[in-house]
């Protein structure tokens, strides 16, 4: 932004931002690979079909953070590179379960995936 620019709020809850960030970052179709805790994975496949999206809820638990080899795996898996973006939440306050973003990056870094990586850093 500069001098001049103009300025776009956006008035909604966590909720609204997310499908902001979804039709602003991918296309009618794309499959979202849903990294949630739980709850939030639920309401993010949510989202992300009403944003006419393909969600794939990835396995979790209410106790502990993703397991990050079977992540890679699973991206691994992903030659066709149908996976166009991955959504992750850091700490899910609903829980208390922390994920470890930077090995969800470094994952999708070794398997040389181009998926987006977009995080609820609340």
């Amino acid at each position: 932004c500069g001098k001049g620019s103009e300025v776009f709020l956006h008035a909604s809850n966590g909720h609204g931002m997310w499908d902001s960030v979804l039709y602003n970052t991918l296309r009618r179709g794309d499959r979202v690979l849903v990294v949630g805790s739980k709850f939030f994975g639920e309401q993010w496949a949510r989202s992300v079909t009403g944003c006419e999206l393909v969600p794939e809820l990835f396995p979790d638990s209410w106790t502990s953070s993703v397991d990050i080899a079977a992540f890679k795996a699973r991206l691994q898996e992903d030659t066709r590179r149908e996976i166009r973006a991955v959504l992750a939440v850091q700490a899910c306050t609903l829980t208390g379960v922390h994920n470890d973003i930077a090995a969800l990056g470094t994952a999708l870094v070794d398997v040389e995936h181009d998926a987006l990586l977009l995080v609820d850093a609340v």
